[in-house]
């Protein structure tokens, strides 16, 4: 979606895609590249120079698409401290079971659990 934005206000160059997006490996990009080509929602143009050039930009449909992610980016970006805020909630509720389980594991607190599942197997062994 982050290239839907970069190309909606003005057509740019693969390489000048592929610096503005940090991380992304020129074979990514490519296969991504193609697939919104494919979907219909940018074109590709060929310039003849040496190198060759090529220049990305947006179809109509493409900029039907990306109005609507501009919707979600600007729902982002009002939601999110309430989004960080949950995340840490929910990472310290997550936590506080992990350790809450691994005292009691650490406790004993399991054994009698252990010591019923133990009577029983040995009762069904001296059954056999």
């Amino acid at each position: 979606m982050l290239i839907l934005l970069l190309l909606r206000d003005e057509p740019m160059r693969f390489n000048a895609l592929r610096r503005t997006i940090e991380g992304i490996s020129q074979k990514m990009l490519s296969q991504v590249l193609k697939s919104l080509e494919r979907d219909g929602l940018i074109k590709r143009r060929v310039i003849a120079t040496v190198p060759v050039t090529v220049e990305y930009s947006m179809t109509p449909l493409g900029l039907t698409l990306a109005a609507a992610v501009d919707h979600l980016r600007d729902w982002a970006e009002h939601n999110l401290k309430e989004v960080l805020a949950a995340q840490r909630r929910y990472d310290t509720s997550a936590n506080r079971s992990r350790h809450k389980r691994l005292a009691d594991q650490g406790s004993g607190q399991d054994l009698p659990a252990l010591a019923s599942s133990t009577s029983t197997r040995s009762s069904i062994s001296d059954k056999t």
